[in-house]
Parts: C-alpha cells; sequence; structure tokens
C-alpha cells in the first residue's frame, strides 16, 4: 500500500497507491493513479486507474475501469474508459464502455460495446450501441446509432440514421434507417424500412420508402411500399407494389396499385 487511507483485505500481490483504495483480496490487482476511493473485491489483475475515483470491480480476470464511479461486477477483459462514467458491465468477456457511454448498461455477453450516454446492451456477442437511449437485447453483431432505437435480438439488425424511436424484433439483415422514426419490423430477413412509421412484421426483401408513412406489410417476399403510399396495407404475397394512400393488396403476385383508395 502506498497511499493514504488505502486499504488490502489479503491475498496476494495486490498494489494500493491511490488515495483511499480499497483491495478486498485476489491476487494482482492494483488500485492507482486518481482512482480514489476506488474498490476491487478480488479476482485477478484488475485494474482501477486513471480517474477511475469512486469505481468499483467485484472480481473476474483482467477488468479496467479508468473513469469514475463505473462500475464491473466480474467476467474477463472487461472496460470502462473515457468518459464512461457510472457506467456498468455485469460481466462477461471483452465488453467495452468507452467514448460518451455515462450511465451505459453491458449485462454481458461477449465482446459488445457501448459508447453514447444511457445506452444499454443486455448480452449477446458483437454487438454495438452508440446513440444515446438506444437499446440492444441480445444477439449476434447488431448495431444502434439511432436515437432511443431499440433491437431485441437476432442477427446483423441494424437502426440508423433518423430512424428515432425505430424497433427491431429479431430476424437477420433487417434496417430501420433514413427517416423511419417510429417504424417496426418485427424479424424475418432483409427487411428495410425508411420512412415514419411503417411496419414490416416479418418476411423476406419487403420494403417501406419515400413517402409511405404509417404503411403496413404483413410478410411475403419482395413486396414494396413506396411513393405515396401513406397509410397502404399488403398483406403477402410477392413482389406487390403500392405507391398510393390507404391502398390495399391482401397478397397474391405481382400486384399493383397506384391510386387513392384502390384495393
Amino acid at each position: 500500500v502506498y497511499a493514504v487511507y488505502a486499504a488490502i483485505g489479503g491475498g496476494y500481490s495486490n498494489s494500493g497507491s491511490a488515495y483511499a483504495a480499497t483491495i478486498a483480496g485476489g491476487y494482482a490487482n492494483a488500485a492507482s493513479g486518481n482512482a480514489f476511493y476506488a474498490a476491487i473485491g478480488g479476482g485477478r489483475s484488475n485494474r482501477a486507474s486513471g480517474y477511475a475515483s469512486y469505481a468499483a470491480i467485484g472480481g473476474g480476470y483482467s477488468n479496467s475501469v479508468s473513469t469514475s464511479a463505473a462500475t464491473i461486477a466480474g467476467g474477463y477483459l472487461n472496460t470502462a474508459t473515457s468518459y464512461a462514467s457510472y457506467a456498468t458491465i455485469g460481466g462477461g468477456s471483452s465488453n467495452r464502455a468507452s467514448g460518451s457511454a455515462s450511465y451505459a448498461t453491458i449485462g454481458g455477453g461477449s465482446s459488445n460495446y457501448v459508447s453514447a450516454s444511457s445506452t444499454t446492451i443486455s448480452g449477446g456477442y458483437l454487438n454495438s450501441v452508440y446513440a444515446v437511449y438506444a437499446a440492444i437485447g441480445g444477439g449476434y453483431s447488431n448495431s444502434g446509432s439511432a436515437y432511443a432505437a431499440t433491437i431485441a435480438g437476432g442477427y446483423a439488425n441494424a437502426a440508423s440514421g433518423n430512424a428515432f424511436y425505430a424497433a427491431i424484433g429479431g430476424g437477420r439483415s433487417n434496417r430501420a434507417s433514413g427517416y423511419a422514426s417510429y417504424a417496426a419490423i418485427g424479424g424475418g430477413y432483409s427487411n428495410s424500412v425508411s420512412t415514419s412509421a411503417a411496419t414490416i412484421a416479418g418476411g423476406y426483401l419487403n420494403t417501406a420508402t419515400s413517402y409511405a408513412s404509417y404503411a403496413t406489410i404483413g410478410g411475403g417476399s419482395s413486396n414494396r411500399a413506396s411513393g405515396s403510399a401513406s397509410y397502404a396495407t399488403i398483406g403477402g404475397g410477392s413482389s406487390n407494389y403500392v405507391s398510393a394512400s390507404s391502398t390495399t393488396i391482401s397478397g397474391g403476385y405481382l400486384n399493383s396499385v397506384y391510386a387513392v383508395y384502390a384495393a
């Protein structure tokens, strides 16, 4: 112990050189620099350093905190750095909270990353969140860079641009982008929304674009709502197209509607 009021409870080869820091035990743990009042419960090779005042590491192996009041409960190679003050990482491995990730949370999983304030990744693998209040529940390689967007899970789904408050339930390679605020994609594969408040429940390669706000596509494949198709509906089928407001295609193949209220 090298700092005033610092304390080590036990263990082996621990080092306390930050003012009033505490290391309860474990092996090769260290509190240094400006990590005033930091606490390490145990584990191995955990580090509280830099400006990690009031930071806490519960245990695990090779976890690192260098920002104030951040918490890592355990796991392996998890880090909280930069301006990620008050961030929390529950466990898992190689998860990172950095950038401006104050009050961000990563529950667990592996190789997840948050860089914006008040964001959440519950778990999964290789998920990333870059926008304030955005959240990813789990899955693999999902990305949230639109304000307050939510991706529940799945693989390679993304909410970006001005897709504020957009939601993707799951599936694969679904996209909410452009001006897709309040848009929703339930699941499926390679569906895309780029207009406000449109909904695609599922299916494959369905799209809602342009001014097709509040349009709905139930499922099927390669169906499109675009042009001025606000409030239009395509129930399912394949390769159907609507481009006028309040139109309806229930299903079938290669049907097209271009006039308001036509069905």
